[in-house]
């Protein structure tokens, strides 16, 4: 993500949430990056979806968050893995 998306996303989640609250990340990555992905998500509850092939593995992580700042720091965390999806 840009600099003007996360600015977009901060506007969006402070207009859409009331903090303190809980909020789904969905992340999907291929199978040997699902246990990096998942140590940077220590703390957070975690449920994993292998994909029919085994190739990919989606990942819904919940958590609760006191500001817009919190959620995208974890955004920040996992853009450094390698191919990782957000949705």
């Amino acid at each position: 993500m840009t600099d003007d998306q996360f600015k977009n996303l901060k506007n969006l989640l402070e207009d859409s949430y009331t903090f303190p609250c809980e909020y789904k990340y969905k992340f999907i990555v291929k199978f040997p990056k699902c246990d990096e992905l998942k140590a940077k998500m220590k703390g957070f509850e975690i449920v994993e979806k292998p994909s029919k092939n085994g190739n990919f593995v989606s990942l819904t992580v919940t958590g609760t968050f006191e500001t817009s700042d919190a959620i995208i720091e974890v955004y920040h965390r996992v853009a450094g893995i390698e191919g990782v999806i957000s949705l």
